[in-house]
């Protein structure tokens, strides 16, 4: 088994593969994967790129948050509008919730939550039409 790390800035990136190269051969029993430079070339590809390799691992309002920094010229009253969004997510369980352990029910249930707190229909709709999530 061959073990490679990474490490970038405050994050550790480890991967493993049975492979180091794509011609070396399968160890018996083992199941196909890809190569170690394989991986090294899309990770650092995604670097380059600015993905995050551990982009999953963020949270619903480090995405947001990121979300907000790429599109920062906007008007005072959608500014506000991110602002309150980002307040009730904080304060919501579904705000620290990893990305990649969200799922489709769970963000119905966050709608079902916000209109329990009198948020009108037309303001979580507004949410979903102009901020794109």
């Amino acid at each position: 088994m061959i073990i490679s790390m990474w490490v970038q800035m405050e994050n550790l990136i480890l991967f493993i593969s049975w492979r180091l190269t794509d011609t070396d051969p399968l160890p018996k029993g083992k199941r196909p994967c890809k190569s170690l430079r394989e991986l090294e070339k899309e990770i650092k590809r995604d670097l380059e790129d600015g993905i995050n390799p551990a982009g999953a691992k963020m949270t619903v309002c480090e995405l947001y948050a990121k979300h907000n920094e790429l599109k920062s010229n906007v008007r005072e009253s959608t500014q506000k509008s991110r602002n309150q969004l980002m307040k009730l997510l904080q304060n919501d369980k579904m705000g620290n919730m990893q990305i990649e352990k969200v799922k489709p029910s769970d963000a119905k249930q966050w709608v079902i939550r916000m209109k329990e707190q009198k948020f009108a229909f037309q303001t979580l709709k507004a949410i979903d039409i102009h901020e794109g999530i």
